[in-house]
């Protein structure tokens, strides 16, 4: 997103010195793709540039102390996440033998009203 600014700040600037209506549309038109990336990077980005710089710096700090609580997270939730499928496992199972007694049942009883009739 930020790569999108910097290359199209320039062509941005360019554009709004640009007095004359065809020149202008002629200039937008050469450079649209540009224009567009800028403009979208504009909007996710407004309100965090300062000075007309991004912070960059900040960014990467925050994205280094994002990246280690992530690991750490996930060292914690690694032996939760083992013992959540076992769980689930067990819980498959169970859901197996119960499926299995209900078919039966349903046997036997489908076999007494044959009976009984």
């Amino acid at each position: 997103m930020a790569d999108y600014y910097k290359a199209g700040k320039p062509v941005a600037d360019k554009l709004k010195t640009i007095r004359f209506e065809k020149s202008r549309q002629k200039y937008k038109a050469e450079h649209d793709e540009e224009l567009r990336l800028f403009y979208m990077a504009e909007r996710k980005l407004k309100g965090q540039v300062v000075d007309s710089e991004l912070p960059a710096a900040a960014w990467r700090a925050e994205k280094a102390r994002l990246e280690t609580e992530y690991r750490d997270l996930q060292q914690e939730l690694t032996p939760l996440y083992a013992d959540t499928k076992k769980l689930w496992a067990i819980h498959y199972s169970i859901y197996e033998v119960q499926h299995e007694k209900e078919r039966q049942n349903a046997a036997v009883r489908q076999k007494k009203s044959e009976i009984e009739h």
